[in-house]
């Protein structure tokens, strides 16, 4: 029997593309399938994100700047956590809490069964769509904070933001990612999930808020600071462009050792009739 040839990148791509069509448009239908809950959950996301700002208005009452960074800059930083916040409630910790119960649960071979890649599938396989309303509310306070300061980014400045942006989403799904994946070895690791997304809360402020450990907890660690300053600070000017390249290469450094870590879980999974 001749043996198939090798898929091409171009085509794995595509296929890899129409997966997460597929099931980002699946989530949608089964959501507006109750109209009222989506805008309802919708409103409610918008609340929290003006609850999120409120601490703003308390730090900078009697104050223009706070470590250096004025309220526009602040009021940017929590625009960008928002969006991170966004993507995090929407496609990451949902799906990533899926997989937990999967391994706990002995369904996991299911979706191993299937003819794609395991931790596409299950890094899409549950999205919360009402939870994007993050996303217009973040790229709002981005623009207003922008705006306040009276700053206009040149295009240069809102690519190497973009690019930035990109490595922060690289970053929080790998971060996360490692920490599903101790679900094969540990039974309660959603809990370290959990735990995450509350550490994850405290990077709405301006990184050098930070100090001592929790500066380096926040930069080197877990940058969740990084993650939410550096497209500002590129929006702003204010970054280096080594800086970015850094924090680029050790978002792709951060990717590949969390799916190595997920194919190494997966290799030592006996599933559930193992």
């Amino acid at each position: 029997m001749r043996a198939l040839p090798p898929s091409r990148p171009g085509r794995a791509g595509r296929r890899a593309w129409a997966v997460v069509r597929a099931q980002v448009r699946a989530a949608f239908l089964a959501k507006l399938q109750y109209r009222a809950d989506f805008f309802v959950d919708a409103l409610l996301e918008l609340f929290w994100t003006g609850s999120a700002i409120a601490p703003l208005f308390v730090a900078y009452r009697d104050r223009t700047t706070v470590a250096g960074a004025s309220f526009g800059e602040a009021l940017a930083v929590v625009g960008v956590f928002t969006i991170l916040t966004g993507v995090l409630e929407t496609a990451v910790t949902p799906s990533l809490n899926r997989l937990v119960e999967h391994v706990r649960k002995g369904t996991l071979d299911f979706v191993l069964l299937a003819p794609r890649d395991a931790q596409l599938l299950l890094s899409t396989e549950r999205i919360e769509p009402w939870r994007s309303a993050n996303l217009i509310a973040g790229i709002a306070l981005v623009v207003a904070g922008l705006a306040r300061d009276g700053i206009h980014p040149s295009p240069i400045q809102v690519a190497s933001a973009l690019v930035a942006f990109a490595g922060a989403v690289v970053y929080l799904f790998a971060i996360f990612t490692v920490a599903a994946s101790l679900a094969f070895w540990v039974v309660r690791a959603d809990n370290l999930v959990y735990l995450f997304t509350s550490i994850f809360d405290g990077a709405r402020w301006p990184r050098h808020v930070f100090k001592g450990f929790v500066r380096v907890l926040f930069t080197y660690v877990l940058p969740f600071a990084v993650m939410t300053n550096f497209p500002v600070e590129a929006l702003t000017g204010k970054l280096p462009l080594l800086s970015l390249g850094i924090a680029t290469a050790g978002a792709c450094a951060a990717f590949v050792a969390s799916r190595a870590l997920f194919r190494y879980a997966l290799r030592n999974y006996t599933s559930a009739g193992g």
